[in-house]
């Protein structure tokens, strides 16, 4: 009958990332497909050897035509679309900045290509700790661009610390938990330490990433939002 030798069995189970822990981790993006005109699927290769998935929705396509999730949500209303479009750009910006980019290379705009490749700085909560099969990405670590404090310095500043990411409670009580699945660590997390510096808050991206990212509230790139544009510095 098939099976699996005992020399490749642990191995296996590392790879898949079992034991990928509830944290902070640097990653790379990598651009996967496009989910619809105005949506891209984009993995997350963590360093544990798992590549969870995150869905971004931009406010414009190529041919700057709005993205119909944003007039089916709030209809024709040009005040309501905007507000809907910055709360994407808001999204992405904060996409961006956890990539390395400056607010000064993001205010003429930009698209998916920007992100493809780069490192990027997230935070990972694992299948157990949410109570599902699979573990998600939750936030995207941006740092604070009005402080100075970039994406890598609030990284390295969390990890010195010993912070962990908060577990969104309604997943952690929807469904028992299942081990030993790709996100899963078959072991508890311990609880985060006290920190001296409140964590900045975070807000939920409206219908943005498969894994309902946040991300922390970026500043906004003054004047009113465009559609993303193709130069890359």
């Amino acid at each position: 009958m098939p099976f699996v030798p005992k020399e490749n069995a642990s191995a296996a189970e590392t790879r898949s990332g079992g034991f990928t822990e509830t944290g902070y981790y640097e990653a790379v993006i990598r651009f996967d497909s496009h989910h619809d005109t105005h949506t891209t699927r984009h993995l997350i290769e963590l360093p544990t050897g798992i590549s969870p998935s995150v869905l971004l929705n931009w406010p414009y396509d190529d041919d700057e035509a709005i993205n119909p999730r944003i007039v089916k949500k709030v209809g024709t209303n040009e005040a309501a679309q905007a507000k809907k479009v910055q709360n994407y750009a808001d999204f992405l910006y904060g996409v961006a900045l956890s990539c390395g980019y400056t607010s000064e290379e993001l205010a003429e705009g930009y698209n998916e290509t920007w992100l493809d490749g780069r490192t990027c700085y997230v935070a990972f909560v694992s299948g157990d700790d949410l109570g599902v099969q699979y573990g998600e990405v939750t936030t995207f670590v941006s740092g604070d661009p009005k402080e100075g404090i970039t994406a890598q310095g609030q990284y390295n500043a969390w990890i010195e610390e010993g912070r962990k990411p908060p577990v969104p409670r309604a997943r952690k009580e929807a469904v028992p938990t299942q081990r030993g699945a790709g996100g899963g660590s078959g072991r508890p997390t311990p609880p985060p330490r006290p920190s001296a510096a409140p964590a900045r808050p975070t807000v939920k991206a409206e219908e943005n990433g498969k894994s309902e990212a946040v991300v922390p509230p970026a500043a906004r790139v003054g004047g009113p939002p465009r559609p993303p544009a193709a130069r890359r510095p």
